[in-house]
């Protein structure tokens, strides 16, 4: 049996890893050039959040949200890639979404590859990418979690390593340099991530102190610690620069840690209850992930040892713990659980070819057939394919921007919610810094509703735009001063995530450069 791939065929990897995500990613995720627009509120901030770093403006100090620098920068090459089609720059984050999987898949084909053999690992990575595709938790497509997901693999494909070879094989100077800079990407992105690298870190250094490299273990540290600064060191100087370092604390310290997590639901029934309803809504990858982890455990001769039977637990132990730990679950959380998925693949192919040895040519015609079948699927069935029918010219983003685009000043709010579309498809930047209103409590942090509040009563946006369940009117925005500076001149209801919402946009009465209009969709 083959286990290593040999050096030529890793170019072989990688341009069937490069078709295989776009082909799937042109069908499945929103930020495709296929679709009329990504409707996901949570990517839209990101995006505008991201344009307008591109142009100038200071994140946290002039634009505000409460993720990481790196994911802005990330949504901000996107925008600067491919912003001149009519989604606004998505296209863009649609390319780096393709990349991104790409490194995934093939980290994901070595590590079967190294367990299991070329071909197993050849057939069983197209079923490994649909499934993670198709997950409950893939949602819409342009996730942070897409971003990060990459650098965890390569970090796992390390771990992988350590665990067959020994970590005094496979240590190198670059495994920790490595470690310690997609750490501090994660870091500087979302850190509930960071679990995942602190548990490797843990059972590095355990498998070193075993075996008494004290020299390896402090040149390891050293190395690490190197990586990190490298990352973390750019944006301090950044916003030390911009007088906005107080602004970054305030924003991604100190609201992260306090406002946003909810201290109420951190008890150890909550975490479990909710990692248990993650692996509920995404069984199948859930199951992967299981075996995956659990699998290796029972490997033939490599759980030597406490600590080498730990290599992958502790990592998603860690992670577990980092990102369910806040008290707050959302579906796309399970996302970054899908770099144990190959892990899963591989323990069942060392099963599988020990009764069946496939030649590695019916492999590579199986796998390009499972790969056809796997866009073809994909293209019909996937959960996000009935957008793909909607014409640009009825979404509600489209139809209040050609509205929008008739006045003299375009400055738009998102008024108590996040980002609804209108600057990705205006193409235009905030004029306010609480452009968007962030799913923290008033009681936990009134800067944020009491500022869009201020902005309304000052009219100092000429529109405004709100979002609320269907059959929202005017009566349910009473008490908000909204009326009182501003007149309705659309209205239209418009399904997201199967639930019917209404859309209202107003503009200030003081300049009305717009007659009001006929309410849409109702």
């Amino acid at each position: 049996m083959e286990t290593r791939p040999r050096n030529w065929s890793d170019l072989l990897v990688w341009c069937c890893s490069l078709l295989l995500a776009a082909g799937l990613l042109l069908f499945a995720s929103k930020s495709s050039p296929l679709f009329p627009l990504n409707d996901w509120v949570d990517a839209n901030t990101l995006l505008t959040a991201g344009k307008s770093l591109m142009q100038g403006q200071v994140l946290y100090r002039d634009v505000f949200d409460h993720k990481g620098p790196y994911i802005y920068l990330a949504y901000g090459l996107g925008w600067l890639v491919w912003h001149q089609d009519p989604t606004g720059g998505f296209s863009g984050v649609w390319v780096l979404e393709v990349l991104c999987f790409t490194v995934f898949l093939r980290c994901a084909w070595h590590t079967v590859a190294l367990y299991a053999g070329t071909a197993w690992a050849t057939l069983g990575l197209p079923v490994l990418a649909v499934l993670v595709l198709h997950s409950a938790s893939f949602t819409h497509g342009g996730s942070a979690e897409e971003l990060i997901l990459p650098l965890m693999a390569a970090s796992l494909l390390g771990l992988v390593r350590v665990h067959r070879q020994g970590v005094l094989q496979a240590g190198s100077w670059r495994f920790f340099l490595l470690g310690g800079a997609f750490a501090g990407f994660a870091f500087l992105s979302k850190y509930s991530w960071l679990g995942f690298w602190l548990g490797g870190a843990a059972v590095v250094a355990g498998l070193l102190v075993q075996q008494r490299a004290w020299a390896r273990l402090g040149a390891g540290l050293c190395w690490a610690a190197l990586g990190v600064v490298l990352v973390v060191l750019p944006w301090l100087l950044y916003f030390g620069a911009h007088g906005a370092m107080h602004a970054f604390i305030e924003a991604y310290f100190s609201i992260n840690l306090g406002a946003y997590a909810d201290k109420e639901q951190r008890t150890a029934g909550v975490v479990l209850a909710n990692m248990a309803a993650s692996m509920r809504q995404n069984p199948a990858l859930a199951a992967l992930v299981l075996v995956g982890v659990l699998g290796p455990l029972w490997v033939p001769g490599h759980a030597r040892g406490g600590w080498q039977r730990l290599v992958f637990v502790l990592p998603c132990a860690g992670l577990l713990l980092s990102v369910y730990g806040g008290g707050k679950t959302y579906v796309y959380y399970f996302f970054v659980f899908s770099v144990f998925a190959p892990l899963g693949l591989a323990v069942m192919g060392l099963s599988l070819q020990q009764r069946w040895q496939v030649p590695q040519r019916m492999a590579l015609v199986g796998g390009c057939v499972l790969a056809a079948m796997g866009v073809l699927g994909t293209a019909l069935w996937h959960p996000n394919a009935a957008l793909r029918q909607v014409r640009a010219q009825d979404m509600v983003q489209y139809r209040f921007a050609a509205l929008v685009r008739q006045a003299q000043e375009q400055s738009v709010l998102n008024y108590l919610g996040l980002d609804m579309g209108l600057h990705t498809v205006l193409g235009t930047l905030p004029s306010v810094r609480f452009f968007v209103l962030n799913n923290i409590h008033h009681q936990a942090n009134p800067l944020l509703l009491d500022a869009q509040r201020r902005y309304v009563r000052d009219a100092e946006t000429e529109f405004v735009v709100v979002r609320g369940l269907a059959g929202m009117s005017e009566a349910d925005l009473a008490g908000t001063g909204l009326l009182e500076r501003y007149q309705r001149v659309a209205t239209q209801d418009q399904v997201f995530e199967n639930i019917a919402f209404t859309y209202m946009l107003f503009q200030r009465n003081a300049q009305p450069g717009l007659s009001p209009a006929p309410t849409a969709g109702r």
